[in-house]
């Protein structure tokens, strides 16, 4: 099953840069991940230091491969005390009736 989530980070005043470097490099290897179906980053226009990540994996284990993988490690290693507080995932299911 699909699994879709859009993740909220809010980051440290001053920490921006840093943070959208991190992630940046971090979105190659995350998007060649085998069961990677989509990762698009969107800054906000409505909250400052804010990012907006949509997700879609092929099923939960897929997400568990990608917390594991050494990108991932490294992208929160490189991350860590720059966020105002955790990531918060809103998962997702289309409506009825959407592709």
């Amino acid at each position: 099953m699909v699994v879709r989530a859009f993740v909220t980070v809010s980051v440290k005043e001053g920490c921006f840069d840093s943070f959208m470097e991190a992630l940046e490099e971090a979105l190659p290897p995350i998007r060649e991940e085998p069961g990677n179906l989509r990762f698009d980053a969107f800054i906000s226009e409505d909250q400052a230091n804010t990012v907006v990540i949509f997700e879609e994996w092929k099923d939960h284990g897929s997400i568990t491969e990608h917390l594991a993988t050494s990108h991932m490690k490294r992208l929160l290693a490189r991350t860590e005390g720059q966020l105002v507080g955790p990531a918060q995932a809103n998962h997702v299911r289309p409506l009825k009736g959407n592709a």
